[in-house]
């Protein structure tokens, strides 16, 4: 998707007409991800959005003639609290040296009262990338006040704690692309394809250029290099800086000319909504032109996450909200882990009481100073009223304590760790499950995490013929029949319920995605069908986007389960690859 620097750049060319200047007059927050800034505007109301939803964040402007939603949650309440009445002075974006960029990160500058009384200007900075989403409200010093995804698995070495200085997050080896100096960007390409010259194989230039330079999409730079007629794959075109300067002049022309005359544009493909740029974006043949780009947005919207999806939507909320609780409990264990961690001098403390401890010398104010075998010097503390053997067995038994506290607490972090990475999983699958039974097993994976009991719950699987588990099936060019599970409890039934064992199963490499069975042993099967299978299973799964994915095939008796893994988890060690492009290349039977 092709919300990139470039795109963010022309919204926050037309959201500084509307609203630099201006006074917030109102702040609403209707959801756990999305806040309203409500701006009175030539006798109407500018809104403000801004939708940190993490499968799909963004920013928008809408107008009415009065105010939306008067519910306000917690870090709504922060807002006001800081900003409601003050107004916005600029808006731009920042990186790592907190310069002007084409950075995904958006630093909205708002010039309001502090709880001294004086004038101050707060920074509300959207990071507006995919999982790493959040809404941060810092300071004029950059010190954060508060945050709207309070804890996850982002927010590492505690970026984004409460009172600490605001970082964003670090892209190492990005800059920022110079329209000036093609040997500065030409320099800086050279510090990242040192590693592709180890890697002929897998040499893609696309990733080069995401590598090296900040705010560009790989939807973006497929269109320029479509345009050139530019091979990605060929590794020897890094080494031609004839084309490198064609290539960096092609990016800087379709910039300025896309920030001085923008179009708004979705594009489709097989009257499927598939992308949006401010662009023409040659790799698509139609389109659609809007007059802003969040006219846009709100059609995208509309396409992507309609009536048809509401339900996805609330189970994605959903499965958000747990996540931020089970981090919460994350950052209380590790701290109870980390009180901890040194409890093994209480059991020093026992022994060295036991070896010196019978020597009055060695007593000074209730102390008992001694020295280890590496010469190192202790005072520890005694209970003069309690012998010997009770001082020392008062430690043992502190020792015995935090050792067993540090084994239940790291036994509870794992658990929490694999639901959270479960529930990711599961909001991948969200995203490939277009129709109401692929989402009714999404939900009943769920309760065991929200505790609500159904029908099918309380007997998931005790009959499981009885259950329809609504597996899709596709008929191959070679008239080989192919199935799949587009969720873990499908994924679960397909491949240990109803696939021989001499039948070919299909799936992703190294990530969430569909368990695609081929009825056929794996020497039988035409590499047609092999090629059709292995794109359905690229096809439905979270990289079904990318260029080019590989999959692993082998015969179902070489899968192993895990126990403690959820449904459809499995290993496998003896298998094959193929390399291709996802793509819905059957017409699913009904």
């Amino acid at each position: 998707m092709a919300y990139d620097g470039i795109f963010i750049k022309s919204q926050i060319n037309e959201f500084k007409a509307l609203l630099l200047d201006n006074h917030i007059a109102k702040i609403t927050q209707n959801d756990n991800y999305e806040v309203n800034f409500h701006i009175k505007h030539y006798g109407k109301y500018v809104i403000l959005t801004l939708s940190a939803f993490k499968s799909f964040p963004y920013m928008k402007i809408d107008f009415s003639n009065e105010y939306s939603s008067e519910n306000v949650k917690s870090f709504g309440m922060i807002l006001k609290k800081y900003l409601q009445s003050g107004k916005f002075v600029d808006i731009k974006q920042i990186c790592n040296e907190n310069i002007d960029t084409f950075e995904r990160n958006i630093d909205f500058t708002i010039k309001s009262i502090n709880e001294q009384g004086e004038y101050e200007n707060f920074h509300l900075i959207f990071e507006l990338m995919g999982r790493y989403t959040n809404l941060i409200l810092t300071n004029s010093d950059y010190i954060i006040i508060d945050t709207l995804y309070k804890t996850s698995e982002e927010n590492l070495n505690n970026r984004l704690s409460i009172n600490s200085l605001y970082k964003p997050i670090y892209v190492e080896n990005k800059v920022n692309f110079d329209f000036n100096d093609n040997k500065k960007n030409i320099y800086a390409l050279i510090n990242i394809k040192d590693f592709f010259k180890i890697n002929k194989e897998n040499f893609d230039l696309n990733k080069i250029f995401l590598n090296t330079f900040y705010g560009f999409s790989k939807t973006f730079l497929l269109d320029i290099f479509y345009k050139l007629n530019i091979d990605t794959t060929n590794f020897e075109i890094i080494y031609d800086d004839k084309k490198i300067n064609t290539i960096l002049d092609e990016i800087k022309k379709h910039i300025i000319l896309s920030l001085e005359k923008p179009i708004p544009t979705l594009f489709f493909e097989n009257e499927t909504c598939k992308d949006f740029h401010i662009i023409n974006l040659n790799i698509y043949n139609k389109m659609t032109i809007y007059n802003t780009t969040s006219e846009l947005i709100n059609m995208y919207l509309n396409l992507k996450f309609g009536n048809s999806n509401t339900n996805i939507n609330h189970i994605k909320d959903d499965i958000l909200e747990l996540i931020h609780k089970y981090n919460k409990k994350l950052d209380i264990i590790n701290s109870s882990i980390e009180h901890s961690r040194d409890f093994e001098r209480y059991k020093t403390y026992g022994e060295l009481i036991l070896t010196y401890g019978y020597d009055k010398n060695n007593f000074k104010n209730n102390k008992l100073l001694c020295k280890d075998i590496y010469n190192k010097s202790y005072e520890i503390e005694i209970n003069l009223e309690n012998s010997i053997n009770e001082n020392a067995n008062n430690y043992f038994k502190k020792y015995k304590k935090l050792k067993k506290s540090i084994e239940v607490s790291n036994q509870m972090k794992n658990e929490i760790t694999n639901s959270i990475e479960h529930l990711y999983e599961i909001l991948d699958m969200l995203e490939i499950s277009n129709n109401k039974n692929d989402i009714f097993f999404i939900k009943e994976e769920l309760n065991n995490y929200f505790k609500k009991k159904s029908n099918v719950n309380n007997q998931p699987h005790k009959n499981k013929k009885k259950i329809n588990y609504n597996i899709h099936k596709f008929m191959s060019s070679d008239g080989i029949k192919i199935l799949v599970g587009k969720n873990n409890i499908q994924n679960e039934y397909l491949t240990f319920d109803l696939a021989k064992q001499t039948d070919t199963w299909f799936h992703i490499k190294n990530a969430h995605g569909a368990h695609v069975i081929v009825n056929e042993h794996i020497d039988n099967i035409p590499d047609t069908t092999i090629k059709e299978a292995a794109e359905l299973a690229g096809y439905f799964s979270n990289f079904r986007n990318e260029n080019k994915v590989t999959i692993d095939y082998t015969l179902k008796k070489e899968l192993k389960k895990v126990k403690g893994k959820p449904p459809g988890f499995c290993i496998y060690h003896k298998y094959k690859s193929i390399v291709i492009k996802p793509k819905l290349c059957l017409k699913e039977l009904f």
